[in-house]
């Protein structure tokens, strides 16, 4: 169970034990937290939240990475091969993976995006080459600021007006 509150306040109790005061706004970690067992002793750890950009942002993103690959293709064709591209533009971190061909749904389903580089012999079998990459979700603001700046790079490079985009995505 994971919840998410503002520390209120420290109290003490009659033997000196510290009770510690999170202010939960939201009605669901509320409800959550109603599960809780006076009884049971839990393990709590205190992370301060990192700002993550909105759930908006994130669909303006995705919706000028699909205008971008419209003016490249004529029509939408692959919005991930813009988004890796910027990725790539950006400096994003990622890794590469030698794996076995059959392997890619599973590379696929564990990373935000992978991109085939070449084959490759694994031990005398038929390999590939991937790079993968985490994804912007898993990025800190100044690595997003980076990603997104890139991808308005190349929209103004592909004849996209970008004033709009720009207010909208910072």
């Amino acid at each position: 169970m994971k919840l998410i509150g503002h520390y209120d306040r420290t109290f003490r109790d009659y033997d000196g034990n510290a009770i510690i005061s999170f202010v939960v706004p939201n009605i669901r970690h509320q409800n959550l937290a109603k599960e809780l067992d006076p009884e049971k002793t839990y393990s709590i750890e205190v992370k301060e939240v990192k700002k993550k950009r909105s759930i908006q942002q994130n669909r303006y993103m995705w919706a000028l990475i699909n205008e971008i690959d419209v003016a490249i293709n004529g029509r939408p064709c692959d919005d991930w091969a813009i988004y890796i591209m910027a990725l790539e533009r950006a400096g994003a971190k990622c890794d590469y993976i030698a794996a076995l061909p059959e392997t890619e749904p599973a590379l696929k389903a564990n990373f935000r995006a992978i991109k085939y580089i070449k084959d490759v012999d694994l031990n005398g079998k038929r390999g590939r080459m991937y790079k993968v990459y985490i994804g912007s979700s898993k990025m800190d603001v100044k690595e997003m600021n980076v990603l997104i700046d890139t991808i308005l790079d190349i929209a103004a490079e592909v004849g996209i007006e970008t004033d709009y985009w720009r207010e909208v995505l910072k």
